[in-house]
């Protein structure tokens, strides 16, 4: 039943179930305490959603600011930024700043993304 489904407390709950048949007890008890740890586990991935929201907007802001200043540099002052794409150097400069900001980009979405160990 657990690997049909896509819910990923449905082996805690399958488990439970599947350990209480085999050694028996009260499966009212074992449920509420299933119930109580998946709630608490749901809790604190809401609280950690939250508590990094800053860093998820930061990673979207730094990766948008590059191409948005360039695009209204170029507007306001058309050939001025023309060397980072026709010269060689800038070629080149303007593809480290890609990589940098894609590298900026990912170290934010792992620092708001942390990893859970229960």
């Amino acid at each position: 039943l657990s690997d049909k489904e896509s819910n990923r407390h449905l082996g805690v709950v399958a488990s439970a179930i599947g350990l209480q048949s085999q050694h028996g007890g009260s499966l009212v008890e074992i449920l509420e305490a299933v119930y109580t740890t998946i709630e608490e586990e749901d809790r604190l991935r809401r609280d950690i959603q939250t508590l990094t929201a800053d860093n998820r907007i930061s990673a979207k802001v730094l990766l948008a600011l590059p191409p948005a200043t360039l695009i209204v540099v170029s507007l306001l002052n058309p050939g001025y930024a023309s060397p980072l794409i026709t010269d060689p150097l800038g070629q080149r400069m303007s593809i480290a700043g890609v990589a940098l900001a894609f590298v900026g980009w990912r170290w934010l979405q792992r620092l708001s993304n942390p990893e859970v160990v229960a």
